[in-house]
């Protein structure tokens, strides 16, 4: 009955867990933070550190996930939230949108432009707030996952990451 917010893969602070379960609580939403991946240091030291009421708020699991059992952990999920500051491209990202998942991402123009090209998310400012309403609009807004992303060649990627055809000419995108 809970909205499952999901950190996945290698859960270290770059990931900023504890900045996403600011924004649940900025959300609103009656949501679980799910941590599953392998922990780097320093984040079993946060989850214990929470008080009772938001230990009770996360799940976590701290081990080697295949490949198999990764992509059926965030097909499971019902956002999945990437606050890094990294400007680069995610593959847990990429499974999100494989399985239908919209992403809530920030901290990255390309990431931000990504979700934008392919209608699979939303872009926010890195704040609890602003991450909070990204998660409220893509689990109870009128956000919906315009596509599940196909294999597609890299080509047909960076054509639709970059906003032009097959000749090199700009389309419109469109702004939500």
């Amino acid at each position: 009955d809970k909205v499952l917010v999901g950190i996945f893969g290698a859960v270290g602070p770059r990931k900023n867990a504890p900045l996403i379960l600011e924004a649940i609580d900025a959300s609103g939403l009656d949501a679980v933070l799910v941590l599953a991946g392998g922990f780097e240091p320093g984040v079993q030291e946060w989850i214990d550190s929470l008080s009772p009421r938001d230990r009770e708020r996360v799940i976590a699991r701290d081990e080697f996930l295949d490949n198999d059992t990764l992509d059926q952990f965030v097909a499971s999920v019902d956002v999945v939230p990437l606050a890094l500051t990294n400007n680069g491209p995610s593959g847990i990202m990429g499974k999100a949108q494989a399985a239908g998942v919209p992403v809530v991402t920030t901290g990255s123009v390309v990431r931000a432009r990504e979700v934008e090209a392919t209608g699979t998310g939303v872009s926010c400012d890195f704040t609890a707030e602003s991450i909070g309403a990204a998660l409220r609009t893509v689990v109870e807004g009128d956000f919906t996952v315009t596509q599940e992303l196909d294999e597609v060649t890299p080509e047909e990627f960076g054509r639709t990451l970059l906003g032009v055809d097959e000749q090199g000419r700009p389309f419109e995108r469109s702004r939500s």
